[in-house]
């Protein structure tokens, strides 16, 4: 959200006030209803092709309304677009403060083609064991456990670690946060494909993104394939 005169606000700030004061159903039906026609956006089409995919999060409160599937399921009706280009990112968190749920949901999304990602992985319970059981089609990794990387050897191991399961569980994974060419390079090392963070872009609107990242699309605009968001 960009204030008037305070520039643009985090989510992180503004998200949790929406949560405390019941604004963050409307406020997130809202942002998706503007969302979602951008994968129709032929501009965007034709500046990224198949790699153009739309990543939405999801809110914690918001997975106990018992509507939240269908209403995403109308909204891609209404914008006539295809499932299979929309993602949606659940954090970790809410994941576990009730999986029954979580699972459900994830389970009715997937059926229509719709991706499932594991957001701020690292910041919560941060169990390994969990995630075999979870129906998800990527795990991002939470900054805390990327800033510094290049000097810790301790998130070093713990990174490894999670990228070995991940491989065998074949799920994607990408790093959150990266803001150095340090941190960038321990990733690369330990055989990270995608990412994202401050190193590659700031947050931008759709005109000045399209200005910005070569057409040959998002995948391959960054040396060995990294997500840049």
């Amino acid at each position: 959200i960009r204030h008037p005169e305070r520039g643009l606000i985090s989510p992180s700030v503004f998200v949790p006030v929406a949560e405390r004061t019941g604004l963050i159903r409307p406020l997130s039906d809202q942002m998706m209803r503007q969302a979602v026609p951008l994968m129709q956006d032929a501009r965007l089409q034709k500046h990224f092709g198949d790699d153009f995919t739309l990543s939405v999060n999801l809110s914690p409160t918001q997975l106990h309304d018992p509507n939240l599937a269908d209403q995403i399921l109308q909204i891609l009706k209404t914008a006539d677009a295809d499932p299979r280009r929309l993602k949606i990112e659940l954090t970790e968190t809410a994941v576990m403060a009730d999986p029954n749920v979580a699972i459900h949901l994830i389970h009715r999304l997937r059926k229509q083609g719709i991706a499932i990602a594991l957001d701020d992985f690292g910041s919560g319970y941060s169990s390994l064991a969990y995630i075999r059981n979870l129906p998800l089609d990527q795990l991002k990794i939470d900054r805390s456990l990327v800033s510094g990387l290049d000097h810790d050897n301790e998130k070093r191991a713990i990174l490894e670690m999670i990228l070995t399961l991940c491989e065998r569980l074949e799920l994607d994974v990408v790093a959150e946060g990266i803001e150095t060419e340090a941190e960038l390079g321990c990733l690369l090392g330990m055989g990270a494909h995608y990412g994202q963070g401050f190193l590659f872009s700031r947050p931008q609107a759709v005109d000045d993104l399209l200005k910005a990242v070569p057409a040959s699309g998002l995948l391959q605009s960054a040396d060995a394939g990294e997500e840049v968001r």
